[in-house]
C-alpha cells in the first residue's frame, strides 16, 4: 500500500468518515472535489482542493523530512462587507425587477438572503480540522509531542482557522497515542469540551497599520495593491461579462448591468461554503464551465496586479516572512529586513529555532506576496486559459484554506552516510519545482543552494521603496 492511500486511509478513520459522507463533497485529504468543472475555477473563494503534480509527490524510502512550515490561508468565509453588499444588492434588484423565473432560474423565486459578514463558515472550520489532521498524518514522525509552534495574524477568522487546524493536529495525534479511533467531532469547540485535547498555544500578531507583522503587513506606506488590480481585472470583465449579462438579463427579464454580473457570480461560492456539507449551490448552475474558467481568471489576474509582480511592491510585502522562514530552516537569528517585529523575533520564546514543526496562518493577499518573494511562480502575467504549469493562478495557489509546506530533508541508504540537507516546497499538494538553485528530479534543491537563491528575500526586497516620496 503506498504513503498516500495509507494516508488518507488513516485521515478517513481519525475523521470518522463514513461511506455516506464520502459522497459529499468535502474530502479529509484531497480537499473540494464536487463539480470540479466549475469548483475548481472559483478564484480566491475557491474551496482547498489537492493540486495536480508533474513531479512526484512521493519521496524515495531513504529520504527522512527533518522539518516542515505550513504557511495557510484561513479557512472558507462569508464574505466581507464590500462584497456582502454588493451581492444583497444585486439579489434585491433581481427581486424587484424579474419578469419570469423558469428552469434553472426557479430556486430565485423564493430566495431569502441570509449571508453574514466576514465570519468563518462551518464549512471552513471543517476544512481547517481536516487540514491539522492532514498535517500531522504527513509528519507523524515530527509530531509525537505535539510539538508545534503556530503564530496567526489576528483578524478573528484567520485565529479561529488556527484554533481549528490546531484541533485537528491534536485530535489526529490523541488517535496515534490512544491506538483507537476517536468519536467523530469535525468541530474543533466540541472536540476540545470533551477533555480530548490540551488547547494548542498560539501566538497572535497585530494586523495593526504601522505594526510590524510577518504575517500581515500593514508598514509599506507606499503600497497600494488598488489601482493595479483594478484596472486590470476591470478590463477583463468588460470582455467576459457582457454575454454573460445579456443572456441573464434576456432570460429573467432584468436590466443588470456589467457590475452585477461578478457578484451574482460570486453568490455560487459564498452559498456553497456556507452549507455546512458545502453542497453546491444552485447559483452554479447559471453559469457555464467556460465562465467559470472567466471569473478565476479575474480574480487571478486581482491579485496578481495587486499583491505579486503585478505590483512594483507586492512582493516586498512577503520578505519579512521570507526571512523568518530562512532562520528556521538553517536555525540562525532572523535578519530583520521589511517588517519583521524585532522584539518578537530576538525571543525564544515567540520566534523558536529548535522546532521540527511550524505553523503560520493568514489571508490569501499575503500568501500570494510570500510566494512571489519566493520566485514559486512565474512572473510574467497569466494570460486566459495559461497552460503554463509554472503561471499563476488563485484557485490553485491560494483558495480558502490553501496551504503551502516547506519540508527540510536528508536522505541515504540505510547503513550509510546521509547526505546534504534538501529542501523542497509544495503548494496544496503540488510539488514546486524550485527555481535558480538547481532542482533535481522531485523539484528539490540543496539548503544552501536554496537559501543562496532566495537573494531577493535575503536583499530586502523592493522594501526601502515603502517610503520613497511621490
Amino acid at each position: 500500500m503506498s504513503a498516500a492511500v495509507l494516508m488518507l486511509l488513516t485521515l478517513f478513520v481519525i475523521l470518522g468518515i463514513t461511506a455516506t459522507s464520502l459522497a459529499r463533497c468535502l474530502h479529509a485529504s484531497t480537499g473540494y472535489q464536487c463539480q470540479p468543472r466549475k469548483s475548481h475555477h472559483w478564484g480566491i473563494y475557491a474551496p482547498y482542493f489537492t493540486s495536480t503534480s508533474k513531479l512526484p509527490t512521493i519521496l524515495p524510502d531513504q529520504c527522512t523530512v527533518t522539518f516542515a512550515q505550513i504557511l495557510s490561508r484561513h479557512g472558507a468565509r462569508f464574505p466581507n462587507k464590500p462584497n456582502l453588499d454588493d451581492c444583497r444588492r444585486v439579489m434585491q434588484q433581481i427581486k424587484s425587477t424579474a419578469r419570469s423565473y423558469t428552469g434553472q432560474y426557479k430556486f430565485l423565486e423564493h430566495y431569502r438572503f441570509d449571508l453574514r459578514e466576514g465570519d468563518l463558515t462551518s464549512f471552513g472550520q471543517s476544512q481547517m480540522v481536516h487540514s491539522g489532521a492532514k498535517f500531522f498524518e504527513r509528519y507523524a514522525h515530527l509530531a509525537q509531542k505535539g510539538d508545534i509552534f503556530v503564530r496567526s495574524a489576528s483578524s478573528q477568522r484567520i485565529v479561529m482557522s488556527a484554533v481549528n487546524f490546531t484541533s485537528g493536529f491534536h485530535q489526529a495525534l490523541s488517535h496515534r497515542v490512544n491506538g483507537k479511533t476517536q468519536q467523530t467531532m469535525t468541530d474543533s469547540a466540541e472536540y476540545m469540551s470533551h477533555g480530548n485535547v490540551t488547547p494548542q498555544p498560539i501566538l497572535v500578531l497585530p494586523e495593526t497599520t504601522g505594526q510590524n507583522s510577518s504575517l500581515a503587513p500593514a508598514t509599506c506606506s507606499a503600497f497600494n495593491p488598488g489601482p493595479y488590480d483594478k484596472d486590470n481585472r476591470d478590463k477583463w470583465a468588460a470582455k467576459f461579462v457582457p454575454p454573460i449579462m445579456k443572456r441573464l438579463n434576456h432570460d429573467l427579464g432584468t436590466s443588470l448591468q456589467l457590475n452585477d454580473v461578478v457578484p451574482l457570480m460570486d453568490m455560487c461560492p459564498f452559498s456553497t461554503v456556507a452549507d455546512v456539507e458545502g453542497r453546491i449551490s444552485p447559483f452554479c448552475a447559471l453559469f457555464t464551465p467556460q465562465e467559470w474558467k472567466s471569473y478565476n481568471y479575474y480574480y487571478t489576474i486581482s491579485v496578481y496586479y495587486g499583491w505579486a509582480t503585478g505590483n512594483p511592491l507586492g512582493p516586498s510585502q512577503g520578505i519579512a516572512w521570507g526571512n523568518e522562514l530562512i532562520a528556521r530552516l538553517t536555525r540562525k537569528p532572523v535578519a530583520l529586513h521589511g517588517p519583521v517585529n524585532a522584539t518578537l523575533a530576538r525571543d525564544p520564546n515567540t520566534f523558536p529555532l529548535d522546532r521540527s514543526l511550524y505553523a503560520d496562518f493568514t489571508h490569501e493577499n499575503h500568501m500570494v506576496s510570500m510566494f512571489f518573494a519566493m520566485g514559486l511562480y512565474d512572473p510574467r502575467p497569466p494570460v486566459p486559459n495559461d497552460r503554463n504549469p509554472d503561471a499563476f493562478d488563485t484557485a490553485t495557489a491560494s483558495p480558502f484554506a490553501s496551504r503551502m509546506y516547506v519540508e527540510r530533508m536528508q536522505c541515504g541508504a540505510k547503513g550509510r552516510r546521509k547526505t546534504q540537507e534538501l529542501v523542497r516546497v509544495l503548494i496544496n499538494d503540488r510539488v514546486v519545482p524550485l527555481r535558480g538553485c538547481g532542482a533535481d528530479a522531485y523539484g528539490r534543491c540543496p539548503l544552501d543552494r536554496f537559501i543562496t537563491g532566495l537573494r531577493y528575500i535575503r536583499h530586502g526586497g523592493d522594501w526601502n521603496k515603502c517610503f520613497h516620496k511621490k
